[in-house]
């Protein structure tokens, strides 16, 4: 693997500054890393140690650039937040007194629609009432029409029942009347016939 970042240059601006690394033409590689200090030259270990003091610094510059881009985030959310906090609170009040206002004639609204309701059901309760008196009342005439109806026809048909036997008693006298009737012309048939015979000896 051969990579080595020769220099830095930082382009700053912004909350992220941006790092733009450009890389050295001689490549060195894994080898030349890992090799102790006490076997390098002198010429390879002070590149060696360009190369470390070069990521110290970059270290050094990521950690200030972090540290000033962190604070200035948590600078804003915290204006942010306050900001968030102050609107929410005078949007509350104002959303608070809004909702009060409008609960106050929400229930004024209420009262009335439960006051128009209450005398729109005395009105129809008494008018129930009154059309239940007088349903009763003529269901009470009714009953007094039917049972007058019906005494009168038992009446009738007790004056029916009279005058049934009545006529029956009538038939059997006239049936009586009838076979006396009877015997009485036999007899009297019998008397001439005697009164003849009588006659026509003397």
């Amino acid at each position: 693997m051969e990579i080595l970042i020769s220099s830095v240059r930082l382009v700053r601006g912004g909350p992220g500054a941006k790092r733009e690394m450009v890389y050295m033409e001689k490549m060195w590689t894994k080898s030349d890393v890992v090799v102790s200090r006490t076997k390098l030259p002198r010429f390879e270990f002070c590149k060696h140690e360009n190369v470390i003091s070069i990521h110290a610094s970059l270290a050094r510059t990521h950690a200030r650039l972090h540290a000033r881009t962190h604070a200035c985030t948590h600078a804003r959310s915290f204006y942010a937040r306050l900001h968030a906090r102050t609107l929410a609170r005078t949007n509350a009040c104002a959303s608070h007194a809004r909702m009060h206002a409008f609960a106050r004639t929400h229930a004024c609204t209420h009262e009335r629609i439960a006051c128009t309701h209450a005398r729109i059901a005395s009105r129809l309760h008494a008018r129930t009432l009154c059309t239940h008196a007088c349903t009763a009342c003529i269901a009470r005439i009714a009953c007094l029409c039917i049972a007058r109806l019906l005494a009168s026809n038992a009446c009738t048909h007790a004056r029916i029942a009279c005058i049934a036997r009545t006529h029956a008693c009538t038939h059997a006298r006239i049936a009586t009347h009838a076979r006396m009737h009877r015997k009485h012309k036999y007899i009297y048939i019998h008397i001439l016939g005697l009164q003849t015979e009588i006659n026509e000896n003397c």
